[in-house]
């Protein structure tokens, strides 16, 4: 910001040859500018978030009579460009303290007030079941697959710097370029997925991935810049402790703040009409809490929310009145949507608005990390499901599925904030980083999410069949991707369901409301609101669908 541009002879002077009074007349004077450049920054922003809801309105209309638009033209394009022309207008206008405001400020609001609700929204309306009969998967591309990915990536950026053909980076900083840019973005995926109705079990793995890849490459980030700065081998050591003690830590803080809402909910008494309000201030805030309680204790604040999202659909939701859920649906709906908006419009400010460098070895890392980064995911999606189809009989991960796994590891928010943050701890090639973090993000979001759409209507909902071995021809799951494990894991999950109704679902929901009984009632509302009750689904079904 302009204030830190001061040079620091200006304010020895300043202080030497002025009086007390006047010298604390300029602090109050730059108190005012720095509040001002504020100001005028949030009014900037929630004028592109208008001007990008007008913009979108008629983009859906436009979807309607074209079928290219429909296709090819998605929200995150459109929302991305217009943050482009922001930012080249910004920086061509010369309000250059707007675009510093938001470099600096960004990381903090991402982490801090956007992740949150976004994520939460899509933790407290995922499907249930196909995420968790898909965690050992989930958790094998997050966890190996992001290592994976990070190494390949460090290897090859560090070689083409090495031999000169591209900008240079240290073996470390490699490192960190590549745990950040092997963050995966939920984000641009899922907006899409959601309106092209995906397969739940492809959306679940591809969520729940992006979720675990997110608190993974973050701790690695975390570690990296560790290294970095004291040249503390060792701490590689005991990363992979670390990493375990904070995944276990981050999923039962996220359980227990979704438990304690049920029980706030059920204590109150707020399957009533009255406490509509009451239910919405939990329904919104805890999980906030839970987020920043798990990021002030130094863990994994996305695995504790994701959870907390899961525990609050499971044990919160049958305690909510109608009205209540239709509240926090909405208002966690409309909360989502704007912030996710809000993201695609700081990346596009950010491309031309940050005064990123751009020499000549930068570019050719930058077209050199497109492929690099591309390969890795590649790389990474190929090893992980040849190793988990090497323990499967039937239902392996086909071709076609790795295809679209790979497809679908967009990077953007989350490698833009950890790239803005080595910007402004390492000199020379954090803001190279953030440079080539803003490329990658872009190729991505106006170069592949035009075809995503396309991509899940051939794939995404395909069920091929297959031929056992007495030539009997079966239907296995979507995109041949197992939805029910077999063997000791049943009995694992019985084990587990029994004791979770016997100690936790007869404690935290409401006695007005039985498990059984309330899944009635919701599903019976779902269906009497969307005028569905002629075809409502058999039990089996519905125990399918949850509270979704």
């Amino acid at each position: 910001m302009c204030i830190r541009d001061r040079s620091t002879w200006d304010k020895k002077e300043l202080m030497s040859n002025a009086t007390e009074s006047d010298v604390a007349l300029a602090i109050k004077k730059e108190k005012t500018e720095a509040t001002n450049y504020i100001s005028r920054s949030i009014l900037a922003i929630l004028f592109l978030l208008v001007l990008n809801s007008i913009v979108l309105i008629q983009l859906n209309k436009l979807r309607n009579r074209s079928e290219f638009v429909r296709k090819y033209i998605n929200d995150t394009i459109v929302t991305t460009l217009l943050g482009v022309a922001a930012g080249g207008i910004l920086l061509g206008t010369g309000f250059n303290e707007i675009l510093m405001t938001v470099k600096e400020g960004y990381e903090q609001l991402f982490m801090i007030i956007f992740l949150p609700p976004i994520l939460f929204e899509s933790a407290l309306n995922i499907e249930r079941r196909p995420f968790f009969k898909n965690f050992g998967s989930i958790m094998m591309f997050a966890v190996v697959g992001t290592l994976i990915s990070m190494l390949i990536t460090a290897i090859l950026v560090w070689i083409v710097g090495a031999i000169g053909i591209a900008q240079s980076f240290s073996f470390t900083e490699s490192l960190l370029f590549g745990s950040l840019i092997s963050a995966t973005d939920p984000v641009a995926v899922l907006a899409v997925f959601k309106d092209s109705g995906a397969d739940s079990t492809l959306y679940s793995l591809v969520y729940g991935e992006s979720i675990m890849n997110d608190a993974v490459a973050i701790i690695l980030f975390k570690t990296l810049v560790e290294i970095y700065f004291t040249s503390q081998k060792s701490v590689a050591g005991i990363a992979i402790l670390t990493f375990n003690v904070l995944l276990l830590g981050s999923i039962l803080i996220g359980l227990v703040f979704g438990i304690l809402a049920a029980l706030i909910l059920k204590l109150t008494g707020s399957t009533r009409r009255s406490f509509e309000q009451t239910e919405a201030v939990v329904m919104f805030l805890l999980p906030w809490v839970c987020y920043l309680v798990s990021e002030g204790l130094n863990i994994s604040g996305i695995v504790s929310l994701l959870f907390c999202g899961i525990a609050m659909a499971r044990y919160t939701l049958p305690n909510l009145s109608s009205s209540g859920r239709e509240i926090t649906t909405r208002l966690y709906k409309s909360v989502a949507n704007a912030f996710e908006n809000l993201v695609f419009i700081f990346i596009g400010i950010a491309i031309f608005g940050f005064k990123n460098p751009f020499s000549g070895m930068v570019i050719s890392l930058s077209i050199f990390s497109i492929a690099f980064v591309n390969a890795a995911r590649a790389g990474q999606v190929w090893l992980v499901s040849k190793v988990l189809n090497w323990f499967r009989s039937k239902n392996k991960i086909s071709t076609r599925t790795q295809f679209v796994l790979w497809f679908s590891g967009f990077r953007g928010a989350m490698a833009f904030a950890l790239s803005i943050s080595c910007a402004s701890m390492i000199e020379t090639n954090g803001p190279v980083m953030l440079t080539l973090s803003l490329v990658i993000a872009s190729s991505y979001i106006i170069g592949y999410s035009p075809f995503l759409t396309t991509l899940l209507e051939r794939y995404g909902h395909e069920q091929p069949i297959e031929t056992s071995a007495g030539n009997s021809p079966t239907i296995p799951d979507p995109l041949s991707i197992p939805t029910q494990p077999t063997g000791i894991w049943d009995r694992i999950r019985a084990r587990v369901e029994y004791y979770e109704e016997k100690y936790i679902i007869r404690n935290v929901r409401a006695k007005s409301l039985s498990p059984k009984k309330g899944m009635d009632r919701i599903e019976e509302g779902s269906a009497m609101k969307q005028g569905k009750l002629d075809n409502e689904p058999s039990n089996d079904e519905a125990d399918e669908v949850d509270f979704r």
